[in-house]
């Protein structure tokens, strides 16, 4: 089985601000139900035919933001049913979710919930004092513990988060990773990318690197949650050379981004203009954009280009022994470091200082469930 993912931007807005995102505070509108079902469409006819997406592939279609809250329930309602009914159709398998801030009503809240039968992630940051509403970190985080506080009695749910990992939250990221091991819930530790803003406070890779290690080891000694990308490049890396009669490692292998080299054939991005990019973050950045669904455009020369990334990686990452389970790292990361595609990605320390944990534990047999 193959798998993609379909990022879908109904809005950039966002009802909240969060330093380093590019949606911060933006109110620029968001595509309509009839702009939606155009745009998935074409994707359905134009793009997925042409990038070889069928009945051999799992699509997992994310809403995200912007802020998904923002666009009215009926509205978001609509284009869910709409790509349910006329994506489901052409893929073996289908899941949807969502990413949203939970800043809102409650009823809003459990109606997103029960819309996306618990597939649902929220971000994360407690101590940074990065995420605020019109300037209060106290506000935000009153109204996230509160829509907490209702998907945990009202619906038995604690979704997964995200957090950014940059110089504000580094000090705190090892408490985070206590905590979700205590609570019982999956943790993303993304670090920050340049995006769309440029207002980011990045770590030195050599630090992030000892950073991460020194989260994996603590998650290692006692993995009760899911804690990307530990998990993944854990699993990818034990399961190395076996076969995988029951998908586990494919599953993995798209929960890890961005830990792939072939990622223009796993990934899609829609934003509310209609813009097509291989990924959010390239959207972010404006990098190497694939055309427009609302005018019936899709840059298959691009596509092309970029697909080629898996036979054009670096020297050092061909020669990499962790090759295979890296994937090359994020391409956005790579433009974003020498404007090319095919270059190592300046976070490629951090990653191996990962994998040396790993392979201590494979060797001392200390191996964590994955």
């Amino acid at each position: 089985m193959h798998f993609l993912t379909l990022h879908v931007r109904l809005t950039r807005d966002c009802n909240a601000h969060c330093s380093y995102c590019s949606s911060a505070g933006m109110s620029a509108g968001r595509m309509s139900v009839a702009e939606f079902k155009r745009s998935i469409d074409f994707i359905a006819d134009r793009v997925f035919t042409r990038i070889g997406v069928g009945k051999e592939h799992f699509l997992t279609v994310e809403f995200l933001g912007g802020e998904v809250l923002l666009v009215p329930q009926d509205e978001l309602e609509s284009c869910v049913a709409y790509a349910r009914d006329r994506l489901g159709n052409m893929v073996r398998g289908y899941r949807d979710g969502a990413q949203s801030n939970l800043i809102g009503a409650p009823r809003r809240i459990t109606a997103l919930h029960d819309l996306f039968s618990g597939n649902l992630g929220t971000s994360w940051d407690r101590h940074s004092g990065q995420r605020h509403i019109k300037g209060s970190a106290e506000l935000y985080n009153g109204i996230l513990d509160r829509s907490l506080r209702v998907l945990q009695d009202e619906r038995d749910h604690r979704p997964g988060r995200v957090i950014v990992v940059d110089a504000h939250t580094a000090p705190h990221l090892l408490d985070e990773v206590s905590a979700a091991i205590q609570d019982g819930y999956d943790l993303v530790l993304r670090p920050v990318f340049q995006g769309g803003s440029p207002d980011i406070s990045a770590l030195d890779p050599l630090d992030l690197a000892e950073l991460m290690a020194k989260a994996y080891r603590l998650w290692s000694e006692n993995p009760r949650v899911r804690i990307e990308p530990f998990s993944s490049l854990l699993h990818r890396r034990a399961q190395r050379g076996s076969a995988d009669p029951t998908g586990a490692a494919a599953a993995s292998a798209r929960a890890g981004c961005p830990f792939q080299s072939d990622c223009a054939f796993k990934s899609l991005s829609l934003d509310p203009d209609g813009t097509l990019h291989v990924c959010q973050e390239m959207a972010d950045a404006g990098h190497y954009p694939l055309g427009n669904a609302l005018e019936g455009i899709f840059d298959e020369r691009t596509w092309r280009l970029l697909a080629r990334r898996s036979a054009h990686l670096s020297e050092d990452c061909a020669r990499c022994e962790w090759r295979a389970e890296c994937g090359g790292g994020c391409m956005n990361e790579a433009i974003e470091a020498h404007g090319d595609p095919f270059a190592k990605t300046e976070l490629c320390p951090a990653w191996k200082r990962i994998f040396r944990e790993i392979e201590t534990d494979l060797a001392t047999g200390a191996l964590p469930a994955a």
